[in-house]
């Protein structure tokens, strides 16, 4: 059984039954490291992979509370065109950078709608709502070293 602060290597195929589009690929040539209990995968891979071997391949069936979220129907937001500049170069049904008063970084959005002087723009994640599967097959683990340990555990690490 592998345990927290342990780095593993993996190789993965995503798809997902409600988008086509969507289909997530790391080749065993270029596998991604992980450090099991850090959160850097969707959690279900993440439990999966606690208890795998070396070598196993395994279907994980991530839900969306679980990916990308669920849909946030507060996340779909009417905007007067007057507020937006350069509107003009807008099109529905593409991806727009927004820049916030709040943030210093700018927000991915979907143009819903152009309608009248308004436009309805989409915050969600793209693959919000939809259920993932992905093919994870565990290529190696490296047992965490004492100062991996204490930095998955939460401890206070001196250099």
């Amino acid at each position: 059984m592998n345990k927290p602060g342990d780095k593993v290597r993996i190789a993965y195929r995503g798809t997902c039954a409600q988008d086509a589009a969507f289909y997530d690929v790391r080749e065993t040539g270029n596998p991604l490291e992980v450090i099991l209990g850090n959160g850097s995968v969707f959690p279900p891979i993440e439990q999966a992979l606690f208890d795998m071997t070396p070598g196993e391949t395994r279907r994980v069936e991530v839900p969306a509370r679980y990916g990308f979220g669920e849909v946030d129907s507060e996340a779909v937001r009417s905007f007067p065109l007057i507020a937006m500049p350069r509107w003009q170069d807008v099109e529905q049904g593409t991806f727009i950078e927004v820049q916030s008063d709040r943030s210093a970084l700018p927000a991915t959005a979907y143009v819903r709608s152009i309608e009248h002087d308004v436009l309805v723009l989409d915050f969600n994640h793209p693959h919000a709502g939809k259920d993932l599967s992905y093919e994870v097959t565990l290529l190696a683990v490296n047992e965490r070293s004492a100062l991996e340990a204490q930095r998955v555990d939460g401890k206070r690490v001196r250099g």
